[in-house]
């Protein structure tokens, strides 16, 4: 049974409710429960765990109720006492309160056995036959009946220490404004993050390991068999996202004018989308959200957000957008049960808690990734996300909000990388609309390639070099099976005259020679090779990835993207 933890809170009363305020942030509403029962009151939500005992008796009545503050990750819960008007003692000692229950009163036992042997033979059975102990241990089959595990309420529990100002914490999220967080969730949920140790990876660090985890992770048969069956890369290549369709609408819209009092153009107002564009009134046509997106805006915390440095939320949206951006290609707009994967996956924000001192750096960083771990690796798809990027960052800041809120809706759901979506992207929603649309322009030329050239060579994974070698080993297969082709016309025209006179030998043969092609069902299906992702982690975890040489490694990998 994994640790749970023990949330902070405190308690206050009135004449009919004991009031707890419980601190738990970073979980699943949706997944809470509360037990009220005699004196005991019980809370529970993964990873925390409540019991509290009290002094007096409380009652499920239906007039309990909880509330949950998404902003400061607090519940509200409010207690039926038995007895209205009566008052509690000691609600302020939370020792006391947290005390194990104890099962019975000390004392002499109950029942006294006296001779269990004897009792067995006398009934003429063995042990375990023909009894009640017996017919509990196996079912109807004979067979023993597997126990079901249960949750063990008389955990033994401990208030978490509290950091005193001024001590160093690693950091990561939003701003690195968070520390703590993934290290009290590993213990229920270890795969949120594929960085090993992120309450005790100093942040230099986590490239160096990263780097390390994805030469391991890479495999240069998947890489092979996609560039050489490219019909997934195609289909993905062909599919027209949303953000392509709106470039191309605002596009048709800049060349025309508008008739308004700043335009008077030869389109009426209403003609196109309800806005304008010209050069008088330079008035862009926006992309609009729909109900659902403004629904989610409104449910975001109301906060302002003190931001320390903009440059590396910049280069983590990017980060960001390419994830989402190949996740939308990969299933066609229709995200899917493993979007959350391919998204924290993708993104080294979200998998390493790093995404690169540059846009640069941040591209080839996706664009490597993209090579090394979702189900299509192909060079041609890493280049036309990096121009989806380009795309909706052209779009404006409505288009990016957009995108912010698919991720933050797809990892909520999650059953562990909710936590991201919480300590990652729900700030990044509230900050992006405060971003000037400048940014988003300078932005846009810096993926588009203003400054930035990114080849083959330039994501450090041999790729040319392999490319040349497997077409070098196709190009006789394909050259032997021309020559066979060409082998056979010559026979066709010495045997014209012979076929003339023996057909019924050539419908003969002809229906053998159908009849030995192997058909789709007797091709063997290929076998699924071992994941890639663990192949990386236990590289990570048996050495291959000491500091020292990664952090080298490191170094001229990120000299090579700038």
């Amino acid at each position: 049974q994994s640790a749970m933890l023990t949330p902070t809170f405190s308690l206050t009363q009135d004449p009919s409710f004991v009031v707890a305020l419980i601190h738990a942030p970073f979980v699943k509403a949706s997944e809470v429960e509360i037990f009220i029962e005699d004196d005991q009151f019980k809370f529970y939500v993964k990873p925390y765990f409540l019991r509290l005992t009290f002094t007096g008796k409380v009652v499920e009545n239906g007039q309990e109720s909880a509330e949950y503050d998404i902003e400061k990750g607090n519940f509200t819960v409010r207690i039926p006492k038995a007895t209205v008007g009566e008052h509690f003692e000691g609600l302020d000692m939370l020792t006391t309160l947290l005390a194990r229950k104890p099962k019975r009163p000390v004392g002499a036992p109950l029942i006294e056995v006296l001779s269990s042997q004897e009792a067995a033979g006398e009934a003429g059975a063995s042990p375990g036959e023909g009894t009640e102990e017996g017919d509990e241990d196996e079912d109807v089959d004979g067979e023993p009946e597997a126990q079901e595990e249960e949750q063990d309420w008389e955990v033994e529990q401990q208030l978490p220490s509290l950091e005193l100002p001024g001590t160093t914490q690693i950091t990561y999220g939003f701003d690195s404004k968070y520390s703590g967080v993934l290290g009290r969730m590993a213990a229920e949920m270890p795969d949120i993050v594929a960085l090993p140790d992120p309450e005790h990876t100093a942040p230099a660090d986590r490239a160096a390991l990263r780097i390390a985890h994805e030469e391991a992770s890479f495999n240069d048969e998947h890489y092979v068999a996609d560039m050489m069956d490219d019909a997934p890369a195609q289909e993905m290549l062909a599919f027209k996202p949303w953000w392509a369709q709106s470039a191309q609408a605002q596009r048709a819209l800049q060349r025309r004018t508008c008739y308004s009092p700043k335009c008077r153009g030869p389109l009426s107002w209403d003609q196109v989308t309800g806005s304008c564009y010209s050069a008088s009134c330079r008035a862009r046509p926006g992309l609009q959200l729909d109900e659902k997106e403004s629904a989610a805006l409104l449910g975001l915390p109301r906060k302002e957000l003190m931001v320390s440095s903009t440059r590396p939320l910049f280069v983590g949206l990017v980060d960001l957008l390419f994830a989402y951006c190949y996740d939308v290609r990969l299933t066609s707009g229709e995200a899917g049960v493993e979007s959350a994967w391919n998204i924290g996956t993708l993104s080294s924000s979200l998998s390493w808690l790093t995404a690169g001192p540059t846009v640069a750096s941040a591209l080839v960083t996706s664009m490597r990734r993209s090579l090394c771990f979702p189900l299509v690796r192909h060079w041609d798809v890493a280049c036309r996300v990096r121009d989806d990027v380009a795309c909706v960052l052209s779009l404006g800041r409505p288009a990016v909000l957009r995108c912010l809120l698919a991720m933050r809706e797809v990892l909520s759901h999650d059953e562990s990388r909710h936590v991201l979506a919480d300590i990652f992207l729900t700030d990044y929603c509230i900050w992006i609309q405060t971003v000037s649309p400048r940014k988003f322009d300078a932005l846009r030329a810096a993926v588009a390639g203003a400054g930035v050239r990114i080849d083959k060579n330039t994501v450090g994974l041999d790729l040319e070099a392999l490319e040349t070698v497997a077409r070098e080993q196709h190009e006789p297969c394909v050259d032997g099976e021309r020559k066979s082709d060409d082998d056979s016309d010559d026979d066709g025209d010495t045997d014209s005259d012979e076929e003339s006179t023996s057909e019924s030998e050539e419908e003969t043969s002809t229906a053998t020679a159908v009849a030995t092609i192997p058909t789709a069902s007797t091709v063997p299906a290929p076998t699924q090779q071992e994941s890639d992702d663990e192949a990386g982690e236990t590289c990570v975890r048996r050495g291959l990835a000491d500091i020292s040489v990664a952090r080298a490694c490191a170094a001229g990998y990120e000299s090579a993207a700038e």
